[in-house]
């Protein structure tokens, strides 16, 4: 990995661990805002904001995407960042103001939608385009590597943040928070001037294709790709846990143990598809990752898990196939659309995808769709895409096969 070994790519990817730990999310200020102490709390009216909390921030990820996109492709990579900074001090400021200030968020609604929205926007850009630009910039043998350390800085902001949440008070996480917006900040102050070296090269690897628009083929499997990504990150919270608490009634503590050893080895497991990338075609792992992926999903009802160890088991499946799709994830996507604007059509398809299955598995599990029951996890966003994802990859290969003079779609 030698593109790692200067200063602008440091930054980068430290950049993506401060702004995935300034993202707010929802369930950061799920007992804030769901606090049945207060007198004026009414389970009907927490519900009803939370359904508004989600599509609200469903068309910010959308509208994120498109403006951002559009954004990075006309002024380039760097001032986007710069948006994306000052962006992320504003609304974890007002987010500290909100903790400092508010003592029942349910007063202050507006402002908590606004936040929530504004936060949503900026969302897309802190993955996809940190990723497309480097990219765009190394040799495709480093793609997959590239796009293994963006998701697993990623989680790291994600997890440092949630560690923050589970043991500090709202005040002092919101503090902590802000202070991450401006560390951010430095950290690009710092590298500015390295990462402005990293030019996008003007060789024969990058223009030897000729350009092509997009077609609905390409947007649709990038849809995919994203809503199997978000809803692989979002299963466990969505569908595994309501299934295991109603269905197989196991206890809450295995749920907790579950989850922990599925970060852990979701970690471990992603580095080693990145190795694994180096020596198979990892258009082929995806497809037979997302495969496994499928069958341990319909197979939960087959064990035990009211047992830790067998819990435990399942989590670890589940990441070593998921771990085989993800890692490679992003580079198929940039493989779609490097030749016709890369950080548009990256950040608009992907996300789109993604931010439809958090709607789509959140609104699923609010038992919107209760009569399915024992069936619940077949109706999942991660069901639904890995299913459609598979036969759009199937079809391609095979569309490859019977006509030679075509150019492969996701090689």
């Amino acid at each position: 990995m030698q593109f790692l070994w200067n200063r602008a790519t440091y930054c980068i990817f430290l950049g993506i661990v401060l702004q995935s730990f300034c993202s707010i999310k929802l369930i950061w200020l799920n007992s804030l805002l769901v606090d049945t102490s207060q007198e004026t709390f009414s389970l009907n009216n927490g519900t009803t904001f939370v359904c508004i909390w989600a599509v609200v921030t469903f068309f910010s990820r959308i509208i994120g995407g498109y403006t951002l996109g559009k954004y990075a492709e006309g002024q380039g990579f760097i001032p986007t960042q710069k948006i994306l900074i000052l962006g992320y001090i504003v609304t974890t400021f007002l987010f500290f103001l909100c903790c400092l200030y508010a003592s029942n968020l349910y007063q202050i609604k507006p402002l908590v939608l606004l936040v929530a929205y504004l936060n949503a926007f900026l969302f897309p850009a802190t993955l996809v385009l940190p990723a497309m630009h480097l990219m765009k910039i190394y040799s495709e043998a480093n793609h997959v590597k590239i796009s293994t350390l963006a998701i697993a800085a990623s989680g790291l902001g994600y997890i440092l943040s949630y560690a923050i949440s589970a043991e500090c008070n709202p005040q002092t996480m919101s503090c902590i928070i802000f202070g991450g917006s401006f560390l951010c900040g430095l950290v690009f102050y710092i590298g500015k001037k390295s990462m402005s070296g990293l030019e996008v090269p003007s060789t024969p690897e990058i223009r030897k294709h000729s350009k092509l628009s997009p077609n609905y083929v390409a947007k649709f499997l990038a849809m995919l790709v994203g809503g199997v990504c978000g809803a692989g990150l979002t299963h466990n919270y969505f569908f595994t846990e309501p299934y295991v608490l109603n269905v197989a009634i196991a206890d809450v503590s295995s749920l907790k143990q579950g989850y922990i050893f599925f970060y852990i080895a979701l970690g471990v497991f992603l580095m080693l598809a990145s190795k694994i990338c180096d020596y198979v075609n990892w258009s082929k792992l995806m497809l037979r990752s997302l495969i496994g992926t499928l069958l341990v999903v319909f197979s939960l009802g087959v064990y035990d898990v009211s047992k830790d160890h067998i819990y435990v088991i399942y989590q670890v499946l589940f990441a070593f196939f998921f771990a085989g799709f993800l890692a490679p994830s992003l580079a198929l996507v940039f493989s779609l659309f490097k030749n016709t604007q890369p950080f548009f059509n990256g950040l608009i398809w992907y996300y789109s995808g993604l931010s439809l299955s958090y709607l789509v598995g959140y609104l699923l599990s609010k038992d919107l769709l209760g009569i399915f029951h024992h069936y619940f996890l077949f109706v999942s966003p991660l069901v639904f895409n890995g299913v459609l994802c598979i036969a759009v990859i199937v079809a391609i290969k095979l569309s490859i096969v019977s006509s030679t003079s075509k150019k492969p779609l996701i090689m």
